[in-house]
C-alpha cells in the first residue's frame, strides 16, 4: 500500500514509518524541513512539503492510497503561537483533506489528541464525551478534527480521527525533539544523571500507551478498511489505564536496577503536599485495543527506550 506520512520526521510519524516499511508498504515521509533518512527508515522517499502551495500538495498526495496526517503544533508550541497552532491544526489539515479527495486519495486518517476533552481529565471518557477544553493546542486540534467530519459529509472524503493519549517511546532520529514527553524525559535523565527529577509531587495520574501499540494498530486498519466506511468516526487510542507519574518514575527505576545494575535516585522539586487528584478513565469503541497486553508493553517500551538512551548517551546528553 501506498501510504503519505505528513510530520513524517517527528516522533509518531518516524516511527510509524519505521514500522509500515518492514510490513512492505510504500512510504513517503512529508515534511518542511529536510533530514538524512535514518538507515532505519531507508527505502522511504521524502517530499519537502510548501503548505502554501496547492500544486505542490497535489503533487505529494498523488498516486497514494492513504494519508496519515501527523503534522501538527505541539502543545508547547501552541502556547506561545495560538494563530499559528489553529493555521497548521486546523486550516492546514481542512486544505490537504480537500486536495486529497479532489486528487482521488479519499481515505485519510488525522492524529488528533486526548485532550480535547478537558484540561483536566475525570470521571469516565468516551467518544461522545463533550469537548471543552480551551487550550490552543486542544482546540486547535478540534477545530482539525470539525474539518475532517464536515468535508466526509460534503464531500465524500473518508476521513477518520484518532484522538491519542500520552505516547511515549523510542525515536527513529536521534536527535528528534521528544525529550520533553514525560516519559522520555525521566527515561532520560535515569541514564544521563543517574536520577529523575519530577516536576510536582508525582500524584497526577495519565493514560499512557506504548509507540508500538499506536504502530500495531495501524496493521488492522489496513488490514481491514471498513473502519474508514463506518459511522464510527472518532477514535480514542489509549490503554483505559490510568497511572501516576511517581509510579512510572518508580518503573523505570526499578528497571534500571533489574537492567543496568544501577537505580536513579527519585526527586521532586515542589512540595509533595497533595493537591486535588481527577481520577479518571478513558474508554475506546475500537474493539482491537482489548487484545494488547498493556502492562507488558508499557515495560517492553520502557525498556526499549532506557536502552535507546544508553545506547546514545552522548549524543543525547
Amino acid at each position: 500500500m501506498k501510504i503519505l506520512i505528513t510530520g513524517g520526521f517527528g516522533l509518531l510519524g518516524a516511527r510509524l514509518a519505521e514500522h509500515l516499511l518492514l510490513h512492505r508498504h510504500q512510504i513517503t515521509l512529508a515534511s518542511r524541513s529536510e533530514k538524512q533518512i535514518s538507515k532505519n527508515l531507508l527505502g522511504a522517499r521524502f517530499f519537502k512539503i510548501n503548505w502554501g502551495d496547492i500544486s505542490s500538495l497535489q503533487e505529494m498526495v498523488q498516486d497514494h492510497d492513504i494519508i496519515i496526517h501527523a503534522a501538527g503544533v505541539n502543545s508547547i508550541n501552541s502556547v506561545e503561537d495560538p494563530v499559528e497552532a489553529k493555521i497548521v491544526n486546523a486550516d492546514v489539515t481542512s486544505q490537504l483533506a480537500k486536495v486529497a479527495k479532489n486528487s482521488g486519495v479519499s481515505k485519510f486518517i488525522l492524529l488528533s489528541t486526548i485532550h480535547v476533552y478537558s484540561n483536566k481529565l475525570s470521571g469516565i471518557i468516551n467518544e461522545d464525551s463533550v469537548t471543552s477544553n480551551p487550550h490552543p493546542y486542544a482546540s486547535s486540534n478540534l477545530l482539525g478534527e470539525k474539518a475532517i467530519l464536515e468535508l466526509n459529509s460534503s464531500i465524500g472524503l473518508e476521513g477518520i480521527v484518532f484522538r491519542l493519549s500520552n505516547n511515549f517511546g523510542y525515536p527513529a532520529f536521534p536527535n528528534n525533539d521528544c525529550w520533553s514527553l514525560v516519559i522520555n524525559d525521566f527515561c532520560l535523565q535515569a541514564i544521563t544523571k543517574n536520577e529523575i527529577v519530577i516536576n510536582g509531587s508525582g500524584e497526577d495520574v495519565r493514560d499512557f500507551i506504548p509507540i508500538s501499540i499506536f504502530c500495531d494498530i495501524f496493521d488492522n486498519v489496513l488490514s481491514d478498511p471498513r473502519i474508514f466506511s463506518n459511522d464510527q468516526k472518532i477514535y480514542n487510542i489509549c490503554s483505559s489505564n490510568s497511572i501516576s507519574i511517581l509510579e512510572v518514575a518508580q518503573e523505570i527505576q526499578s528497571l534500571c536496577k533489574k537492567e543496568f545494575g544501577f537505580e536513579p535516585l527519585i526527586k521532586k522539586n515542589q512540595s509533595s503536599l497533595k493537591n486535588s487528584i481527577s481520577k479518571f478513565k478513558i474508554d475506546s469503541c475500537m474493539e482491537d485495543l482489548s487484545k494488547f497486553d498493556f502492562d507488558m508493553r508499557f515495560k517492553d517500551e520502557l525498556l526499549t527506550l532506557l536502552q535507546f538512551c544508553k545506547l546514545n548517551k552522548e549524543h543525547l546528553n
